[in-house]
Parts: C-alpha cells; structure tokens; sequence
C-alpha cells in the first residue's frame, strides 16, 4: 500500500498524528496495546487533574465560611470520587475512537514489535499474530514512571502515580520520595484530602528548574497544608512497618552523616520517566537510542532511519502531553510529504498546584546565562480587582524582556489561573511581541488577564496598580510630538 502509516501508540501524540494523516490523504493503521488516549488520558493528566480540582474544591469549601457561606459535615467520599474520574476518562476514550473511526482510521488493539527495520509483528490479546510492513512508521509508545531499585511500587505500601489515582482511601500519611512536577501535584492533593505529606527530594530544592521566586509562593502553600520539605536528601533503605502496617524509610542528607527515619502509611515514587522502548524489539532495528533508551531523533521528529519517525515521551523529555501533540502534527505533516520542523522554543508548562504554576521562555538567570541584559516586569495579583473579588491573591506575573529589542523571553505566572493565562504570553512570543505590545493589548476588566497587562507596564516602570518609584524608562508610544 503506497501510502500506509502505521503509528505505534494512541497517546496525545499518536491519536493526533493518526487523525492529520488521515486528513492529510494517508492510510493509516493505529496500534495500541492498552486504551484510547495514552498515559495522559487514563493515568495521567485527565484523571490526575479531575481529581487534583476536587482536592481543590474540598479545601476551598471548608473555608467557605469567610465569605459567609456556613457548610457543615463536609465530607470525602473516595469511591464516589473515583468513580466520577473514571466516567471523565471513559467519556473521553470514547470521543477519540469516534474521531478515529469518522476519519477512517484502522485501530488495531495489539502489541506492536520490530522483527526488522520495515516490519511489525502485531500480537493480540489472545496472542493471535499478525505482519504489518507499512510504507513509513511512527513510534508514540510514550514512557513509564521510574523506580527505585530497592523501593518497587506493589500498589500496596509501595505506590506508584498510577496507584495513587486508584486509591478508595486516604493514607493517614504519605513519604513522597520526588519533588518533581508530578510529586508535587499528587502529594498537594492527598495534603487536601488530609494525608500528613513528607517531600524528600535529592535536589536543593522542590521543583529543579522552575524559577525561585514561584517556587518559594508554593512552598507557603504546601507547608499551610502541613507538608514537610526535606530536600538534598536520598533513600538509603526502605523495609515495612509491620507494627504499624506502613512503611519505613532511612534517608540520608547527600554528603554528609545526618541520617533521620521517616515512618508513613505509604511511601509515593515519583522520581521521573523511563521510554517504553524495551517491548518494541529495537534490537532487532537500527535505530539509534541514547544511553537511557530515549529515541534519537532531528527536528523532523525523524529517526536515522528515513521511513521510521519518533514523537513525545519516547524521544525523551520535557514529558509533555501537548509536546507530543505538536510532535505529532508536524510528523504528520513530513510523512505527507510537506516541509515541516518541530519548534521546542515556546513550549508552555503547567503545574497543577495550588495556587497553579506556569512557565513559557527563558527563566531570568538563563536569559542572563545566556548574555541578554534584561528588564523584569513583575504584577502581584493581590493588586488585581479580580482577584481581591474572588478571594485568590496569591502570586503574580513575571516577564522577562530583552532590554534593547523589548522582545519578551521569557513569562513566568503563579496564581489562580495560571495554565489559562500563559496561552496569551506564549502567543505573544511566537509572534515576537513586544512588552509594549502587551501593555498596549486591551485586556477586559475586572479579569486574571489584567496582570499580564501590568506585568508588562511594569517592564518600563508604567504600571498603574502598583508603585514604581521610577520614571518610566522610555517614552510612551502612543505619544505625539507636535512641532
């Protein structure tokens, strides 16, 4: 068949790229092994998020009463909680095979593995065998948590993030072992819900990566709900509690003699990705993998291999749902023959936390690292009529700008909204705008949206809603000389 596609994995990157090269003129044949919509669907972002929003919800209806509105007896009830997740997930699942079938896509439920460059042996459930040997191939077979080698997740004592978005209770307390993006999103939300949280993390601090200033906001937040903070410290030995029917770990501070015990109900991993490299038999292929088993592949999201193709967590990180998705359409796009690259320049990132956290663009010290002399424009939200309104202060808006082209690098927001926000900063750098740009932008009032307004006011020292004791630092565009 002269224009057979054959895409490994039904994530958000291989969902997506089946649907555009079905639009694009293509046959395309979907592999998956396990359900429509990947990790992210059904153990990951959807579920994670529908429950992280009723974590949300539970703590802002216990302190409801500060607006006036008495609740008694506020209680959770996890069956019913888990329940509703999984409606949200099965909703979904079916809306994609909806899509796959109107756009005429071959959905194969079957394990796909390499017997040689060019074909596919398709394993069923009930291990019928089948060929596949289409005319070009793309891997979306996306990645799994990693583990400890002396800490295995058993669902048990031992969990995984998968694990925790099953649980019909509780744990009266929990050692989150990673103080990473999902860490830090699933052991607010059982802070929420009353578990007593312990973060120990190896790094210096919660979050590697994420600037500071945003982090040292959470952090307030996370200690409110009772969570301790241990980092720069490392598991040395874990054994269970039988006494206490839970679990016990020995952590060490890294490079030194302080050692502490730490007993908890559960201990939570969650310390990274590994690809789902190894069931796809590419010993038996020439493809090139990096040392971790992460696919190598160019801005074309191509292997060395010309007909063979490789999109999202399996070409490693950052492990992002929408990354894969833009992976997938622009694959999509090359294999129909189009000239396409992928642009990981402005890639936005959401944390799931309370208050949310979201980043597009260079932090401030990687502008600096990188030689720019930058102007920051910062908007704290408690300044914000909305939010005042709403009762949702906490954080701000920070900007980081080229000094001499005003061109923003960089957008860093915490607070009530945050994921919503960056969208309009993340369009405003792939069109190259200007901060003057976005302080000229109209933005409705009373709304969130205000604050990227003032941030970018306040590059130049004009915002209004606070005081800058400085003169602006350049004319104001709008103005007129009259000679």
């Amino acid at each position: 068949m002269q224009n057979q596609v054959a895409v490994i994995g039904a994530g958000p990157g291989g969902y997506v790229a089946a649907i555009r090269l079905a639009q694009l003129g293509q046959e395309v044949t979907l592999i998956e092994r396990n359900f429509l919509g990947g990790v992210c669907l059904n153990w990951g972002c959807i579920p994670s998020k529908a429950m992280i929003h009723a974590a949300t919800l539970y703590q802002q209806i216990q302190h409801a009463d500060r607006m006036g509105i008495m609740i008694d007896n506020v209680r959770l009830e996890m069956p019913q909680l888990i329940s509703w997740k999984n409606s949200v997930i099965e909703k979904l699942r079916e809306g994609i095979n909806h899509l796959l079938k109107n756009n005429g896509i071959n959905l194969i439920q079957a394990e796909a593995t390499f017997i040689d460059n060019y074909t596919l042996e398709l394993t069923s459930e009930d291990n019928e065998k089948k060929l596949l040997k289409p005319q070009k191939i793309l891997i979306a077979a996306g990645s799994r948590p990693l583990s400890l080698s002396n800490l295995k997740p058993d669902g048990k004592n031992i969990l995984s993030s998968r694990h925790v978005l099953e649980l019909t209770e509780i744990p009266e307390s929990v050692a989150l072992i990673g103080g990473g993006v999902i860490g830090i999103e699933l052991g607010q939300m059982l802070a929420a819900f009353g578990a007593k949280v312990t973060i120990i993390e190896m790094s210096n601090d919660i979050l590697p990566g994420i600037d500071p200033e945003l982090t040292r906001t959470l952090k307030k937040n996370l200690r409110h709900l009772g969570v301790q903070i241990l980092t720069e410290f490392q598991v040395v030995k874990a054994e269970n509690n039988i006494q206490a029917d839970g679990i016990q770990l020995t952590i060490q501070k890294i490079n030194t003699d302080d050692v502490q015990i730490i007993e908890a109900s559960k201990a939570l991993i969650a310390i990274g990705r590994r690809p789902n490299t190894r069931q796809l038999g590419l010993s038996n292929t020439d493809i090139v993998m990096d040392e971790k088993g992460f696919i190598k592949v160019n801005t074309r999201c191509q292997t060395n291999l010309e007909h063979i193709y490789a999109i999202g967590d399996i070409t490693g990180g950052p492990f992002l749902a929408h990354r894969a998705t833009q992976q997938g359409l622009t694959a999509a796009r090359i294999i129909s023959g189009y000239v396409d690259d992928f642009e990981n320049q402005q890639l936005p990132s959401v944390i799931y936390t309370t208050p949310e956290i979201a980043t597009v663009g260079l932090t401030e010290n990687n502008a600096k690292k990188l030689g720019y002399n930058v102007r920051l424009g910062k908007f704290p939200l408690a300044a914000l009529g909305k939010a005042q309104a709403v009762g949702h202060t906490e954080g701000f808006v920070k900007l980081i700008v080229d000094d001499v082209s005003d061109i923003i690098l960089g957008a860093h927001v915490i607070g009530q909204g945050a994921g919503e926000l960056i969208g309009e900063l993340t369009l405003a750098m792939e069109l190259g705008a200007t901060a003057t740009d976005v302080a000229l932008t109209i933005h409705a009032h009373p709304t969130f949206s205000e604050s990227l307004m003032e941030a970018a006011e306040a590059v130049h020292q004009k915002a209004i809603h606070i005081y800058q004791p400085q003169k602006p630092s350049v004319p104001d565009p709008m103005l007129k000389v009259t000679i």
